[in-house]
C-alpha cells in the first residue's frame, strides 16, 4: 500500500491552533473502515514567527510517500509555495490539495501550478478511497469523484456525486490522533450547508445551497464520548447555520437533557432562525455563547446582500439573546455598493454592540471565488488596504514575497478573495474605519486610565 500523508495547515495563528481538523481526522477514520491507512501532521504557523514555506516542506518531506495538504484559501498561496519546494526536491511525491473554497477553482489550480497533482472538491468522504485506490494502482483516475488532476494535453475534471445525506453512516474524527488539549476549541458538525442566498458568501453555492443534518441523538452520542474519553466539557458547533431546522435544534436539546449530557457548547445562528423559546430550550441545554453574522448596519446593503433583516431586528435578536448567552457578532464593510453614509451606519452600529457588551469584529468584504456578489463586479488588488487575507502574509519570509504576489496578480481567477472591490470611495472608507478604531482604542483605554500611556 502506498503511503499516504495527511498536512494541515494553520498561518498566522494566535498561540494553540484554534481548532483540530475534523474533516481530514474523518477521511482518515473512512479510509481505515475500508482497510486503508494514511498519516496526520499539523502545520501551525503563528503570529510574531517568520512564516516560511520553507518549513513546510521540510515537514512534508521528512515523511515518506504521497502528499495530502488541507488548507484554508487564506493559506493557498503559502501551501502553494512550499509544494513547488517540495517537487523541486524529489519530483516522484503525488501532491494532494483540498479544504475549504476549492470548488470553482480546483481546475485553475492545477492548470496555473505544476507542482500540484490533484486538486479535490467537494466532499471528502466520497473521493478519498478511490483517490488512494488510484495512487495504488488499482482503480482509474476516472473514478475519483469531485477532482481535478492533470492529463496529457491538459487538465480533467471529475463531476462531484450526489451529497450525503444520511451524515449518520460517515465515521466520526479520529480525535484519538491527536492532543486535544493541544487546540483552543473542540469542533464538532451536526450538519453541512446552508441554504440561504447571502451575496457575499461561497458557502451555500458550494454546498449546493442544501443542508444535510445527524440525527439529534448521533450527535449527542458524540458529545457523550468526548465528553466520557478525553474529559471534554465545553465543544462548538461549526454547521453553517445551526438553528435553521427548528424542529432538529429542539430533538437534539431533548436529548441533551434526557441523556443528562454535561457539555456545554456554542453554535452559529441567523437573525431570521431564532427565537425566545428557542433560546431558553438551548440554554437548558448547554448552550452558552451564539454567533450572528449581522454584516452590515446599512438597511440598504443587507437589502442589497439578501440578509432578508434589517439592522433594528438585529439590534433586537442580539440583544435578546445576551439575555440568555455570550453573544458574538461580524460586522464587514467594503461592499460594491458601499457608500460614506451606510459605512457610517456600520460603524454606528458596531459601537452599539460594543456599548452593550456584544464581541464585536468588522472586516474587510473579501471577494469568495463562488460568491454571487462577484458576478458584474470589479475587484482590485492593494497591498494597501486592510484585507485579513493580505495580513496573514505581513510575516513572510523575505526571499518569498515576490513570488507571492505575482502569485497572486498573475490569478486573480484563484486568489480572488486577497482583492477587494472596486469602490469609488474606497481610500475615504479606510480612513473612516481607520478613525473609528483609533478612537474606540482611546475611549477603552481612558476606561482603564492608561489612554496617554499607551498613546
Amino acid at each position: 500500500m502506498t503511503q499516504f500523508v495527511f498536512h494541515h495547515v494553520l498561518i498566522n495563528q494566535t498561540g494553540a491552533p484554534h481548532s483540530p481538523p475534523i474533516g481530514v481526522l474523518g477521511l482518515i477514520a473512512r479510509l481505515e473502515d475500508e482497510g486503508m491507512t494514511a498519516g496526520f501532521c499539523q502545520f501551525n504557523h503563528n503570529r510574531g514567527e517568520e512564516l516560511d514555506p520553507g518549513n513546510l516542506a521540510k515537514q512534508i518531506l521528512k515523511q515518506p510517500g504521497n502528499v495530502g495538504i488541507s488548507t484554508m484559501i487564506n493559506s493557498l498561496p503559502f501551501v502553494l509555495m512550499a509544494a513547488r519546494l517540495v517537487k523541486a526536491t524529489d519530483p516522484s511525491r503525488v501532491i494532494v490539495l483540498g479544504g475549504a473554497g476549492m470548488n470553482g477553482i480546483s481546475k485553475k489550480i492545477v492548470e496555473c501550478f505544476e507542482q500540484v497533482d490533484f486538486v479535490c472538491f467537494g466532499e471528502g468522504e466520497e473521493q478519498v478511497v478511490p483517490l488512494l485506490k488510484f495512487l495504488c494502482g488499482s482503480e482509474m483516475q476516472s473514478q475519483i469523484p469531485a477532482v481535478s488532476f492533470r492529463v496529457s494535453g491538459g487538465v480533467n475534471t471529475n463531476a462531484a456525486v450526489p451529497r450525503v445525506v444520511e451524515l449518520d453512516r460517515l465515521p466520526l474524527p479520529r480525535f484519538d490522533l491527536i492532543s486535544l488539549q493541544d487546540y483552543q476549541h473542540v469542533p464538532v458538525m451536526g450538519s453541512r450547508g446552508c441554504p440561504l442566498k447571502c451575496q457575499f458568501c461561497d458557502v451555500a453555492p458550494s454546498w449546493g445551497r442544501r443542508n444535510t443534518s445527524r440525527s439529534p441523538g448521533h450527535v449527542v452520542n458524540q458529545l457523550k464520548q468526548l465528553s466520557e474519553s478525553y474529559g471534554v466539557r465545553r465543544v462548538t458547533f461549526v454547521d453553517d447555520l445551526f438553528t435553521l431546522n427548528k424542529r432538529w435544534v429542539k430533538e437534539f436539546c431533548h436529548s441533551m437533557r434526557s441523556e443528562a449530557c454535561d457539555v456545554s457548547w456554542r453554535a452559529n445562528s441567523h437573525v431570521n432562525f431564532l427565537s425566545e423559546e428557542l433560546l431558553e430550550t438551548m440554554v437548558l441545554a448547554g448552550c452558552e455563547g451564539l454567533f450572528f453574522g449581522v454584516e452590515s448596519g446599512s438597511d440598504k446593503i443587507l437589502s442589497d446582500i439578501q440578509k432578508n433583516f434589517s439592522a433594528k431586528k438585529a439590534q433586537t435578536i442580539v440583544s435578546l439573546a445576551q439575555n440568555y448567552v455570550k453573544v458574538s457578532v461580524n460586522l464587514m464593510w467594503g461592499f460594491p455598493s458601499e457608500t460614506i453614509t451606510t459605512m457610517e451606519q456600520t460603524l454606528a452600529l458596531r459601537s452599539e454592540f460594543e456599548r452593550n457588551s456584544v464581541e464585536t469584529s468588522l472586516v474587510m468584504l473579501a471577494p469568495l471565488s463562488l460568491a454571487p456578489i462577484l458576478r458584474g463586479s470589479q475587484i482590485i488588488f492593494s497591498e494597501d488596504v486592510p484585507n485579513i487575507f493580505l495580513q496573514d502574509y505581513h510575516e513572510l519570509a523575505v526571499d518569498y514575497r515576490r513570488e507571492w504576489k505575482e502569485m497572486i496578480v498573475s490569478h486573480p481567477g484563484i486568489f480572488g478573495a486577497f482583492y477587494h472591490f472596486n469602490n469609488k470611495y474606497m481610500d475615504d472608507l479606510i480612513d473612516r474605519v481607520e478613525a473609528d478604531s483609533l478612537m474606540g482604542f482611546i475611549l477603552k483605554s481612558s476606561e482603564n486610565g492608561e489612554a496617554w500611556k499607551r498613546l
